[in-house]
């Protein structure tokens, strides 16, 4: 999950397993009217040629062009998410003080759920599809340099944060939000979108 999300799930105290629940039913209709539907009728009005790089990319050896089945991808995605949701099931139907509620909740938290889902890809993505432990372990180093600078972001956004604390624009934006005759879903929206262009 978004660290801007879990991060929002932590000061609202919410389950983990419920919130992504709703952001599925929400989020998964979105990228399928903005990718494959939108882009079925968009791309029928405009015709460009294919960038070199991606055409590089279509053009590439055998070994390095085929990809993992369809199902394979989802699922290993996928693997925190349910081990998140099968923990929050288990909140509501096994007893506080039983083993399976304290084993349910230890695999369901985030931070383990994303940990085993890394080492189960190791093996769905890796080690099944032919590739030896050399080959995964470069796999996983040439992702550490993405990596890093999504972390560079995200603490150049808690600085950031900081200044907008210190400064007192967050008091100011809040007398503004007041004094604004705007519908709070728009009004959130809106602040978060300025912060988001800021950062």
């Amino acid at each position: 999950p978004n660290p801007a999300a879990m991060a929002d799930v932590n000061i609202f105290q919410a389950d983990v397993g419920i919130t992504i629940l709703y952001s599925i039913i929400v989020g998964l209709p979105t990228p399928i009217l903005a990718g494959p539907v939108y882009g079925k009728f968009i791309g029928a009005k405009i015709h460009k040629s294919v960038p070199k790089e991606m055409a590089e990319q279509l053009t590439e050896p055998k070994d390095v062009k085929e990809l993992p089945g369809f199902f394979n991808t989802v699922f290993t995605v996928m693997v925190p998410v349910i081990l998140m949701l099968i923990s929050s099931i288990a909140e509501l139907v096994l007893p506080a003080d039983s083993f399976g509620f304290s084993v349910f909740k230890f695999i369901g938290d985030p931070i383990t759920a994303l940990l085993i889902a890394t080492f189960y890809s190791f093996f769905s993505l890796g080690f099944f599809r032919g590739f030896n432990r050399e080959k995964v372990l470069k796999f996983s180093n040439d992702c550490l340099g993405p990596t890093a600078s999504i972390l560079l972001v995200i603490g150049a956004g808690g600085a950031f944060n900081k200044v907008l604390l210190d400064s007192g624009i967050g008091d100011y934006i809040a007398e503004l939000a007041q004094q604004a005759n705007v519908s709070p879903i728009l009004l959130g929206w809106g602040i978060a979108a300025m912060i988001r262009i800021a950062t």
